[in-house]
């Protein structure tokens, strides 16, 4: 029996490993929109991030929020895309962010950068098999 592919989010499959990352005061304090004096801690969990800060009246606020709010979400995103080699298990990848995508909030542009990529990507490796399965295409062209 074949083996299916269930999809999973990127950090279940430990596609992304965010909860190692270190988000600086300056990144938490500009997804906040506040200076970066007013974060207090920002925890990196596995599925989420926690952060307290400290409001302009001086209340201390903590709250969770996804990662795929972050830039640097984004960019670990951007850089699995680019830096899969296998066309064999490209649908796996494509299934997880399909799923992803159905499944979590992504700002809108952040969704459409990353759908960009991926497209293009996907032409990639579609014009690659093409040259490995017709190898004279490609001289011709």
């Amino acid at each position: 029996m074949a083996y299916r592919f269930k999809p999973k989010s990127l950090t279940s499959l430990c596609w992304i490993n965010p909860r190692y990352w270190k988000l600086s005061k300056e990144e938490v304090a500009q997804f906040l929109g506040v200076s970066p004096e007013q974060v207090r801690k920002a925890t990196c969990l596995q599925h989420q991030v926690s952060i307290s800060w400290v409001t302009d009246a001086g209340n201390v606020c903590c709250s969770f929020f996804s990662y795929r709010l972050f830039g640097r979400w984004e960019k670990a995103v951007l850089d699995l895309i680019a830096g899969w080699q296998d066309f064999k298990t490209w649908h796996r990848l494509l299934s997880a962010i399909e799923y992803e995508f159905l499944r979590f909030d992504y700002p809108t542009e952040m969704a459409d950068w990353i759908w960009e990529n991926l497209k293009d990507r996907d032409a990639e490796f579609i014009d690659k098999q093409r040259q490995q399965d017709c190898p004279n295409d490609s001289a011709d062209a």
